[in-house]
């Protein structure tokens, strides 16, 4: 048999596991990987990350749903390492599986033929063994996957345009910050300058916040003032709204999750983030996950940072078509089941991306131990530790992306 004809059956061997998958993901899910049985048994609430666990005290946490369509598709999403838009993804990810791995675990779940029998077979036989596919499946899951389209699609549509009443809800920041963000900020060592945060950032001064109960209900807990940064497309679209609930003298507000996302509209497009500092004028953009870490770095060396919220997010962006040279204010991150550590990998990943495209690209990493009781360490903390000269010395830092073409925003320190 030639090689030709083993990838038709490889192929063939797919189209018939998706096919059965197909509304079975409810089952699939918790047997191939029962780290997922308790979002399988929650669809769609938030649970604990299965891969990299929460940040909560408490030790459990929102990081991760299964979509509301996981029956069909086997989607879900985790607040860190991002969208998995089928089963097949989700179990890669959990599991720390390859393709190939995983189509064949599903495909013994659900009883179908191991490709590598149907090879083995053919390679015994001289008759042409042509790979069965089951037409009628194929046909009935072409036609669940367009109506799951265009529920999508309207689903997009409301989220868009809950983000913008929202966002038109909140007040602009003006020459100065209302005082719960301001003194949150500058409990982080950071000062807002109208040059930094533009209209990336605005006040919402009585924000709802609803929290999952066990039963799976959201109740209203309260209502408390707001820091609310726009993750924007690069024609300005408000995509999704990050909010940072506080109390009137600037402290976290007392809940579970300080920090949220809206609902997304889909996958965002690889030029969204928050854009703090403003656009690079003169060829030099920084990237960031957090917008403390941006605001941090802006304060050390002056270049505009856009916030990208996760890590997944971080490693998908592509700045704008003038930009030569990337700085990465990476997060150093405890490693997850796997050994992998989101921050790093992600910067790493992107930075690979990007020299790819003739693109300069550094990372800067903090050189600080992570401390026994943490997840992690990003450049906030050492802003707030140490100050600036936690940063790669100023000077230093304009030699190292070329002094003669570096102009700088005017919070530099």
């Amino acid at each position: 048999m030639d090689k030709n004809e083993k990838f038709k059956i490889y192929a063939a061997h797919t189209d018939q596991v998706r096919a059965s998958a197909y509304g079975k993901w409810l089952d699939i899910l918790p047997s191939l990987a029962p780290a997922l049985t308790d979002a399988v048994r929650k669809v769609p609430k938030h649970v604990t990350d299965p891969v990299n666990g929460t940040k909560n005290a408490s030790g459990v946490g929102d990081g991760f749903r299964l979509y509301k369509d996981a029956h069909d598709t086997g989607g879900g999403h985790s607040n860190i390492s991002g969208p998995f838009d089928d089963g097949f993804a989700l179990l890669m990810w959990v599991n720390n599986w390859n393709f190939p791995e995983t189509v064949e675990a599903v495909g013994q779940f659900l009883g179908i033929p191991s490709p590598r029998d149907m090879i083995q077979n053919a390679s015994s036989s001289t008759a042409t063994i042509k790979p069965k596919i089951d037409q009628a499946a194929l046909d009935e899951a072409k036609e669940k996957r367009r109506i799951a389209e265009e529920k999508a699609k309207a689903a997009k549509v409301k989220a868009l345009a809950y983000n913008q009443a929202l966002w038109d809800q909140c007040q602009p920041l003006g020459m100065g910050a209302p005082s719960p963000i301001a003194r949150y900020l500058r409990n982080r060592c950071i000062e807002l300058r109208k040059s930094v945060f533009g209209d990336e950032i605005r006040f919402h001064p009585k924000l709802a916040y609803y929290e999952e109960q066990p039963d799976g209900e959201r109740k209203l807990l309260g209502e408390f003032p707001a820091m609310v940064a726009a993750i924007k497309s690069n024609d300005g679209t408000v995509l999704v709204l990050h909010r940072t609930y506080l109390n009137h003298l600037g402290q976290k507000a007392a809940v579970s999750k300080v920090k949220k996302v809206t609902i997304s509209p889909g996958d965002l497009p690889p030029d969204a983030a928050i854009r703090l500092g403003g656009l690079p004028t003169n060829g030099i953009l920084g990237y960031a996950e957090g917008i403390e870490t941006a605001l941090s770095a802006i304060k050390a060396h002056g270049i505009p940072v856009w916030a990208t919220y996760s890590s997944s997010m971080l490693q998908s962006r592509m700045p704008p078509p003038n930009v030569h040279t990337v700085v990465i204010y990476a997060d150093k991150d405890v490693p997850n089941i796997h050994g992998k550590q989101a921050g790093i990998d992600a910067a790493t990943a992107l930075k690979q991306r990007l020299e790819q495209l003739g693109i300069t690209v550094y990372i800067l990493l903090p050189k600080q131990s992570i401390p026994a009781d943490a997840k992690g360490i990003d450049w906030n903390d050492v802003l707030i530790k140490e100050g600036v000269a936690g940063f790669m010395p100023y000077q230093q830092f304009r030699y190292l992306l070329g002094a003669s073409s570096f102009k700088t925003n005017d919070s530099t320190q």
